[in-house]
């Protein structure tokens, strides 16, 4: 990767994080953040610096749930710039085991309701004229 592209998306993540954050985070508040000096951010920023720097900076931006690959891959459009962290994706899983056991839960009594308005809720073929078309409520439900 040409150090300058490196450069480029180091400030656009930069700009993003500030604005991900709600925040009008400087050069100078984001360099605060990660420890570094703001003349060092900026040379990183502007293609040059050392390596441990960029190291320092790299691992920052991975902690805010930016992901490395897009930071440093040469063809990136493939690749997402944000990486949920393993606590979010949790609470996602979580999210979505409620949501079963709802399915679940309700699943006998949707299928005594498609009974009693005639629907055999085992025949796809049923249902699937039902899911094809929008079902109104009559008046004064």
């Amino acid at each position: 990767m040409r150090i300058g592209k490196l450069g480029q998306r180091l400030v656009y993540l930069r700009k993003d994080l500030s604005q991900r954050l709600g925040e009008d985070l400087s050069i100078n508040d984001v360099a605060q953040k990660m420890g570094v000096k703001q003349h060092t951010l900026a040379r990183l920023e502007g293609g040059r610096g050392a390596m441990d720097s960029l190291v320092i900076v790299l691992r920052y931006y991975r902690m805010q749930g930016y992901n490395t690959d897009w930071i440093l891959e040469d063809e990136n459009e493939n690749t997402p710039m944000v990486v949920p962290s393993p606590k979010a994706m949790l609470s996602v899983v979580a999210t979505l085991n409620k949501l079963r056991e709802c399915v679940i839960e309700y699943s006998g009594e949707l299928e005594n309701q498609l009974k009693t308005i005639g629907l055999d809720p085992q025949r796809s073929q049923s249902f699937s004229k039902v899911a094809d078309t929008d079902l109104m409520l009559p008046p004064g439900l």
